[in-house]
């Protein structure tokens, strides 16, 4: 959009007046897209210089709605969001800044300063190390990557941390036992998952770590769309997307499950210093770095897909705009007080006739686009927000919310699978492989409406990261995990979620079947490389033996493992038949 049509509607309110300099300067129309580039994205870098940081992962949440109403013809959004779109992304995250404030966020007073003083001489521990323990554990993407060298050594070093650095020259056998001590005696884990490598084995053991709770700092980046290569392999964009998809899944977890999520090695290096210095936990600490944390039955841009669906219903003509009157009754509509829109917008209501400022002389002649709609929201949310935080309340009003919500959904997704409620439960969800795979309608599905057995199915068309907060609701409200992870696909995502709830120590039935190693091995249309299958297994053979340790049941053969499955709903076991073999 214009700069001159953004600075005309600068004048709608103290709210959006703070926000138009920022949209100005990120979203400008010579600015290049940065979809796939190592760049933040500018919502990302506008959030932030208004003092709203939010994750990669929550960025994707917000344009990934936005998205959908432009595919669908109902937004003229460019390659970025809109400017009432922007007005109302910021509400929506400043709101939820107020209500789940990250602790210390207000005061300050939980901040990593501290009269402790530094340490002279920083223990190292590689391969040869003794029985100390470090204080932090360097995990993640090995090599070829140079961060720990380059970046997280010197400055630890320089701040008197004690690590654990397990990337070696020369690696064997007997390093797993001192790995195991090393990690088990760290007070914090620093991952770093990034975009060099494939990093499978890295996502799926820092899941398991988050799945049991351990104060965790991870730094994760994806696999760039415009330069797809790993070492010698240049991926195909299936296999960027499904890396991508597991990387998205990693954040999920993170964001809702107490850890850091850095925003690089930089500032994760930066934090774990502060964390050990202060004697904090990681759930104590907050800085610039610390992303929202949003609560998990809140998914961030369902305000926009809602009121874009409001301002469909009453622009019954399909001009395009409102009327003043039609937008009166729209607003009523999601709870605004229409009484605090004239006095807002300095207009004054008399016998049924608008006089009004400037700025509504104008909506009163040419109507409010949706644009004007979502900034004129934004500034009357603000004001209510500003309000009821003054009067102590929680923001009930975005309770609001839940019934429309679930009303929207069926537009936002086609053939969605139904969603939990609060009230939902199931027996089983049967997550793992999906894609091409037909193990949940052919064998599941039959044999658990057989046995009267409930099961949530979230394999559906067409995925996206929206549907990560609805899956993640199911697998809270079900007894039994079935995970299924097929030899045919890559399953990325679905090792990052298995270990991530064997962590967390949810009763589970495992069946994992390995890539298989002979040559011109295709998935889904994909050669693999010998590294490439190597890399995947790898990942499996970690999932396995998290599996093991934990005394979850694995399988290589799926009717045995929904058997199992079955049988635990019920509350006893029966023998596993000759066919099912435990890894």
């Amino acid at each position: 959009m214009a700069e001159k049509s953004v600075d005309a509607l600068a004048s709608a309110g103290e709210f959006t007046r703070r926000l138009v300099a920022s949209y100005a300067d990120h979203f400008h129309p010579q600015r290049e897209s940065t979809d796939g580039g190592g760049e933040a994205h500018p919502l990302s870098t506008a959030l932030k210089s208004l003092d709203l940081p939010i994750s990669g992962n929550q960025v994707q949440q917000l344009l990934s709605v936005s998205k959908e109403l432009q595919v669908r013809g109902q937004s003229t959004v460019g390659e970025g969001l809109s400017w009432g779109e922007f007005c109302v992304c910021c509400v929506e995250v400043l709101e939820l800044k107020k209500k789940y404030p990250v602790n210390g966020d207000e005061s300050g007073a939980d901040r990593g300063v501290t009269n402790h003083p530094p340490k002279t001489a920083p223990a190292v521990m590689n391969c040869h190390a003794s029985r100390q323990s470090a204080e932090v554990f360097l995990g993640g993407s090995c090599n070829p990557t140079t961060w720990r060298r380059d970046h997280a050594i010197p400055a630890l070093q320089a701040e008197g941390v004690t690590y654990y650095n397990p990337q070696v020259d020369e690696w064997y056998p007997e390093l797993i036992e001192v790995e195991e001590r090393a990690k088990d005696a760290a007070s914090l884990l620093f991952f770093v998952i990034d975009s060099q490598t494939r990093a499978v084995s890295s996502m799926v053991e820092m899941a398991f770590f988050a799945g049991m709770g351990r104060d965790l700092v991870v730094v994760v980046d994806d696999i760039l769309k415009d330069s797809p290569r790993i070492g010698d392999d240049q991926l195909s964009s299936r296999e960027v997307e499904d890396l991508n998809r597991g990387r998205a899944f990693v954040r999920s977890l993170l964001e809702t499950g107490g850890s850091l999520l850095a925003l690089s090695v930089q500032d994760g290096v930066k934090a774990s210093s502060e964390i050990l210095k202060g004697g904090m936990s990681v759930s104590q600490y907050s800085s610039s770095t610390r992303c929202l944390s949003v609560p998990r039955n809140h998914g961030l841009g369902e305000r926009l897909a809602l009121l874009k669906q409001v301002f469909l219903m009453y622009d019954t003509n399909r001009k395009g705009s409102l009327s003043l009157q039609e937008a009166v009754l729209a607003f009523r509509s999601v709870h605004i007080d229409t009484h605090a829109m004239y006095n807002q917008l300095g207009c004054k209501k008399v016998d049924q006739t608008i006089r009004s400022n400037e700025l509504l002389s104008r909506y009163e002649e040419q109507g409010l686009t949706f644009d004007d709609f979502c900034m004129v929201y934004a500034e009357l949310r603000y004001a209510q927000v500003s309000e009821e935080a003054g009067n102590g309340s929680l923001l009930v009003g975005l309770a609001y919310l839940t019934a429309p919500i679930q009303w929207i959904s069926g537009w936002l997704w086609p053939t969605p699978p139904t969603h939990p409620t609060q009230t939902s439960h199931y027996d089983v969800f049967l997550g793992g492989s999906c894609g091409h795979t037909t193990w949940r309608t052919e064998i599941a599905v039959p044999t658990f409406r057989q046995t009267g057995v409930s099961y949530f199915n979230p394999q559906v068309q067409h995925w996206d990261v929206r549907m990560i907060p609805i899956e993640r609701e199911a697998k809270e409200h079900s007894d039994v995990l079935l995970f299924v992870v097929c030899g045919d696909t890559l399953s990325v995502a679905s090792m990052v979620e298995v270990a991530y709830y064997i962590g967390a120590g949810r009763k589970m039935v495992l069946c994992l079947v390995d890539i298989s190693c002979d040559g011109g091995t295709e998935i889904e249309g994909m050669k693999l490389s010998a590294r490439a299958i190597k890399d995947y297994n790898r990942g499996r053979a970690y999932l396995a033996s998290v599996a093991n340790k934990n005394r979850v049941p694995i399988f290589t053969n799926i009717p045995d493992a929904v058997h199992r499955a079955m049988h635990l709903v019920r509350g006893h076991y029966l023998p596993r038949s000759p066919s099912g073999t435990s890894v």
